[in-house]
């Protein structure tokens, strides 16, 4: 099987930008396009309520983070892609792990790649694996890059 479509799913946290380089570099070996994904989880409870001390939604805090999203897209598109021919970015609302196997699903990428934060144990089962769960549910091979350590 050729690769010819590259999924790299980021978070902008260091993990993920080790990730992205991986991706940039292997698309780039291998002659692919590059697909750059970014998810924005949807609140339930962001902002601080000043008056009853409590957590409030507001649909201002999800905008803005989207907007913030969108920029750093940009300024990737800008620095790190500029020289891979066919290099898209995207902002997709919804849970990480779903959103990263559609976006891959269907053909639209030959292999998915992503950054791991290599928690185990407690954290691991409080928290949730969103590359466990895109290993798990995703239609074509994914490459979880693991953290540098040292």
């Amino acid at each position: 099987m050729k690769i010819k479509k590259v999924l790299v799913a980021i978070d902008f946290s260091k993990l993920s930008y080790d990730a992205l380089d991986y991706a940039i570099n292997l698309a780039r070996d291998l002659g692919a396009k590059l697909s750059v994904l970014y998810v924005v989880e949807p609140l339930e409870f962001a902002g601080v309520d000043v008056l009853g001390g409590g957590l409030i939604a507001t649909q201002s805090i999800v905008d803005e983070h989207l907007k913030q999203a969108r920029r750093e897209l940009e300024r990737l598109k800008g620095k790190k892609l500029a020289g891979l021919e066919g290099a898209t970015t995207a902002v997709r609302m919804g849970r990480p792990a779903e959103e990263i196997v559609a976006a891959g699903g269907k053909g639209k990428a030959n292999l998915i790649v992503l950054g791991t934060h290599g928690r185990s144990g407690l954290s691991h089962l409080l928290m949730g694996s969103v590359s466990e769960r895109v290993v798990r549910h995703a239609q074509c091979p994914v490459v979880v890059v693991p953290t540098r350590r040292g």
